[in-house]
């Protein structure tokens, strides 16, 4: 059993086979609709540790996750808030719970199975606040490359005109296009639009 958390742009999955998974949640989406066999449970750790090194403005950095499958906040020698040993109880009981009968949830929680379909995922966090299931982990930036890709893809085969007849396109067009892509996305996030 793998653990299945989810932190800042990565996916990690608790599956019912053993196999290290570590995958974008497109890719994720499209392995379970070659095997869905086995259950699938999709969680996103939204608490950012106290004792991380890293600045605050990184948030909750891939791989944040570990320390909490593995104990160390119930370990009592360091320094970890209340909540965070609350926090890593809960993450060790989901992992263990799943083991025993396939399914993550405890004491009632509903808890759903992911699919591409249903792409519903539990929030692990310390704010009581935050909704504990919700739905397409960066769904609105998934989408964006989902659609918009392809698009930019087909404009650099056949040109903006659709004449697929042109051979005077350039090879690193489409290299040219996702550049393109990236420094505008890059200006948007620092602008804060996603």
């Amino acid at each position: 059993v793998v653990g299945l958390i989810y932190t800042a742009d990565v996916v990690c999955c608790i599956t019912g086979r053993i196999r290290n998974v570590v995958v974008h949640a497109r890719t994720h989406c499209n392995s379970l609709s070659c095997n869905s066999a086995s259950p699938d449970a999709v969680a996103v750790q939204a608490a950012r540790t106290s004792t991380s090194l890293w600045g605050e403005w990184m948030g909750v950095l891939h791989g944040d996750e570990i320390e909490y499958f593995f104990g160390q906040p119930l370990n009592n020698s360091l320094q970890y808030r209340p909540v965070e040993r609350e926090l890593g109880k809960r993450m060790l009981s989901a992992v263990i719970e799943f083991a025993k009968t396939g399914n993550p949830a405890q004491d009632g929680e509903e808890w759903p199975n992911f699919s591409k379909e249903d792409p519903v995922y539990y929030i692990f966090s310390t704010d009581d606040k935050i909704e504990k299931l919700a739905r397409g982990p960066l769904a609105a930036r998934c989408s964006f490359w989902n659609d918009y890709l392809p698009k930019v893809r087909s404009w650099a085969r056949t040109g903006c005109d659709g004449d697929s007849g042109s051979a005077s396109i350039s090879p690193r067009l489409p290299l040219l296009g996702i550049a393109a892509l990236i420094y505008i996305c890059a200006a948007l996030r620092t602008k804060g639009v996603f």
